[in-house]
């Protein structure tokens, strides 16, 4: 009895192969006689192959979805809506070569945090500027700008202010 490959014929010939098989053998499948040991072995394959096929199906339908998504969605959005974890959505993005929709209110956000973060590192590297040559310590001046020693020191080692350690006190 040779095997065909159509799903409905193919469940009848292993269904009709299992019968004969439990007719004839009290077997756990392991034990069986060789032609017996044939069948259990044909029948995993061909599971196994029915498995894959279908995961395999499943994963090209979801890969389609995620491209349709990302022709309309962001990432944050695509990953809600499809049901996945954004890392697993992320990776398949880059495998496919596809991308996401940027959110340009984030990055707009992202901007704005930037520019004021510069702006407040401008002006304490102006106090620092200040500070420096009038004779206070390095501790005491963090301690008045309200930031750490170690981001004073840093600051002025970025921007070229010589700042001694100790205060040329007489």
């Amino acid at each position: 009895m040779k095997l065909c490959l159509e799903p409905d014929a193919l469940h009848r010939q292993i269904d009709a192969r299992i019968d004969l098989h439990r007719q004839g053998c009290r077997c756990l499948g392991r034990r069986c006689a060789a032609g017996h040991r044939r069948l259990h072995a044909r029948t995993a394959d061909i599971e196994v192959e029915q498995t894959t096929r279908t995961e395999v199906a499943a994963k090209r339908e979801l890969l389609e979805r995620a491209r349709e998504a990302a022709k309309t969605m962001t990432l944050d959005e695509a990953y809600r809506a499809l049901g996945m974890s954004r890392t697993e959505l992320h990776r398949m993005t880059k495998e496919a070569g596809f991308y996401f929709q940027s959110n340009d209110k984030e990055h707009k956000a992202r901007e704005v945090a930037r520019q004021a973060k510069a702006e407040e590192r401008a002006k304490l590297v102006e106090l620092i500027r200040a500070n420096s040559g009038i004779g206070l310590s390095r501790n005491f001046v963090a301690k008045k700008l309200g930031i750490s020693n170690h981001t004073l020191v840093k600051l002025a080692e970025e921007n070229g202010i010589d700042f001694p350690r100790w205060s040329d006190r007489p």
